[in-house]
């Protein structure tokens, strides 16, 4: 490098920086172009993908609902029950939000073969109320009002300002047997 400093003028090698690119494409073959265009396109859909990535806020934190079976754990869910009798199912709640959320929890039945003849209300609870990052374990007490195989308890849990036709914003199933008294 600092012999070329000492070269005279005329005899220093300085490459000349006047892009063509015109001129350039034009000489590529037509396979070399594809090449290129695929190429710059792929590109393009990565730095897309990156920016969405990074870019789109996150989604908000949902509430989650869960049931717990008779030990306190996600296991021995009720199979089979009694018409008539109380049946108490602890349902968890947790809020997994940044702001308080109320809810009300609806306990349906139907039956699995003819679910649309068979909707029966079993049981409401309104007010839950859930401060931010929250859990709660609320036990409610249903009872099916008849008998038959493979009958279907929802649990549904609804913000509480939802209309009566809204769908659930969480939802269980429980399947079981209802036996006769």
């Amino acid at each position: 490098m600092w012999q070329r400093a000492r070269l005279p003028h005329a005899t220093r090698y300085a490459p000349v920086l006047a892009p063509r690119p015109r001129q350039w494409w034009a000489q590529r073959t037509p396979l070399e172009r594809r090449s290129y265009r695929w190429l710059g396109f792929g590109s393009g859909l990565v730095v897309l993908l990156i920016l969405l990535t990074f870019a789109t806020p996150p989604a908000p934190a949902p509430t989650e609902l869960y049931m717990l079976g008779a030990e306190g754990q996600a296991a021995a869910y009720p199979r089979l029950v009694q018409v008539g009798v109380n049946q108490t199912t602890p349902i968890g709640i947790a809020n997994h939000t940044d702001q308080p959320q109320h809810y009300r929890l609806e306990v349906w039945a139907t039956w699995a073969w003819q679910p649309e003849a068979w909707w029966t209300q079993l049981a409401v609870q309104e007010g839950i109320t859930l401060a931010a990052g929250e859990q709660r374990l609320i036990p409610i007490t249903w009872r099916t009002t008849w008998d038959a195989d493979d009958v279907q308890v929802y649990f549904r849990l609804y913000p509480a300002d939802a209309p009566a036709d809204a769908p659930p914003y969480r939802e269980l199933l429980l399947w079981l047997d209802v036996l006769p008294e």
